[in-house]
């Protein structure tokens, strides 16, 4: 499980594993996971967890989700989808890129 350091991009595939993990382990086992998941996080989070009272991994996913994830509409990332054009000295695989950046942004927030 790849460390989750406060990146906004990597907050939701962080609780997507954990949430597997979970969803795999017998349920008498959860609080050991959830100490792993817990030195899994590093940096900032690391800090802002220690001063909460999370004491499962339910409150620490609300947590993390109301923490760092993207807070913009779906209308913005809608918006930002479909005007998006080629710029002047952009090539067309540039182009595709960024449709493509901004659908994940689109289907995240749709989510």
């Amino acid at each position: 499980m790849t460390p989750f350091k406060g990146d906004k991009r990597e907050v939701l595939a962080f609780i997507s594993n954990v949430d597997t993990a979970f969803a795999v382990i017998k349920p008498e086992n959860s609080h050991v996971l959830y100490k792993f998941v817990l030195t899994r996080i590093n940096g900032e989070p690391r800090v802002a967890i220690t001063h909460k009272n999370l004491e499962n991994w339910d409150d620490l996913r609300t947590f993390l989700k109301n923490t760092y994830t993207e807070k913009r509409t779906l209308h913005f990332h809608a918006t930002r989808l479909f005007e998006a054009r080629q710029g002047k000295n952009e090539s067309i695989s540039e182009l595709i890129q960024n449709i493509q950046r901004l659908s994940s942004k689109f289907r995240e927030a749709a989510l």
